[in-house]
């Protein structure tokens, strides 16, 4: 099993590090030429979980010269969970109009391509799931049409194997998602033949709204479970911080998709930095602003790294594989 994960682990840095320089190798030092241009972005979201993708964003764009309040200004209202108000919000943003749309979750994102497709403005997601299985692109490659961005999917496997690396003895899951959401319901779906070959059961249980997840919370999970893992769910993964406490008041190992959840306190992550995710938007946006078409830029992965909550592992008495902990983001971080 520790040969099979370091074999693992060894493949996972050396992809990362071609994915990492091919990535970059498109990049422009070019400042934008804009004289007296000031551009506007409309920002779409559904939930507060990838909020920092924003930020990111703005980081990157700041830094190639795209300065908020001096030649770029971002129209966003927060985070909206009604769908028909979303969709409300978007055609309030292409009557202004605004230069380009900002989406980010999967739903926002297939809300903002269809007002983008009437209105000709073009759209720059982060992140989202799977966007060909998710119907925003007919192809990563060649994206075709006004939308390209920042789209993930094929980690999730490999999270699941990695989890069950590090807790070997564990094998009935919590699973919790929302139904109603086509992309973590298609992923979970994915995932449920994996968890068979891994000897691992899953209980899935349906959370629609904010309302169940609370009081889903305030009870004690059923004695039988072992660990949760939490899939690519932007309503889940809004409450990370929350379903971190709970996995550590019941002394359950907990992953979540991302590092920002490793940070609040979950135990394992194989996933992206959604900031970082938002850098990674701020080239796309760049390009497509100085004149390049979306249809000409790939949509692309993030970078995907193993992270690890070393104070979350204590507290479970938790043996970790030396080969995670030389290849992982350990945190707590140190200043």
């Amino acid at each position: 099993m520790v040969m099979n994960t370091k074999k693992k682990i060894r493949n996972l840095a050396g992809f990362l590090l071609v994915l990492a320089a091919a990535g970059w190798i498109l990049a422009l030092s070019l400042r934008p030429d804009s004289g007296d241009r000031h551009w506007v972005v409309g920002v779409l979201n559904y939930s507060r979980a990838p909020e920092a993708a924003l930020e990111g964003l703005k980081e990157g764009l700041a830094q190639a010269g795209f300065v908020e309040g001096e030649n770029i200004s971002f129209l966003y209202s927060g985070p909206i969970h009604d769908r028909h108000r979303l969709r409300k919000e978007a055609e309030r943003l292409a009557a202004v109009p605004v230069d380009l749309f900002f989406a980010m979750t999967t739903p926002a994102t297939l809300i903002a391509r269809d007002v983008s497709i009437r209105s000709s403005i073009p759209l720059v997601f982060a992140p989202v799931s799977n966007a060909v299985a998710s119907g925003i692109v007919p192809s990563l490659r060649k994206p075709g049409g006004l939308a390209t961005g920042v789209s993930f999917s094929r980690q999730e496997v490999e999270r699941l194997h990695l989890f069950c690396d590090l807790i070997p003895d564990r094998h009935l899951f919590l699973v919790p998602y929302n139904p109603d959401d086509p992309s973590p319901a298609r992923n979970v779906a994915r995932l449920r033949p994996v968890a068979e070959e891994l000897s691992v059961k899953f209980v899935e249980v349906n959370l629609h709204n904010q309302q169940e997840i609370a009081a889903f919370l305030a009870r004690p999970p059923d004695t039988r479970i072992e660990a949760i893992f939490l899939p690519t769910d932007s309503l889940m993964v809004s409450r990370a911080g929350d379903f971190a406490r709970f996995s550590r008041q019941y002394d359950l190992p907990l992953t979540t998709p991302n590092q920002e959840g490793v940070a609040q306190g979950a135990l394992f992550s194989y996933g992206m930095s959604v900031r970082e995710t938002g850098r990674q938007a701020a080239r796309l946006v760049r390009l497509i602003l100085t004149g390049t078409p979306p249809a000409r830029l790939p949509v692309e992965e993030p970078e995907y790294r193993i992270s690890l909550n070393l104070e979350t592992a204590r507290k479970l008495n938790l043996d970790v594989p030396a080969t995670f902990l030389r290849h992982a983001i350990l945190y707590p971080r140190r200043p």
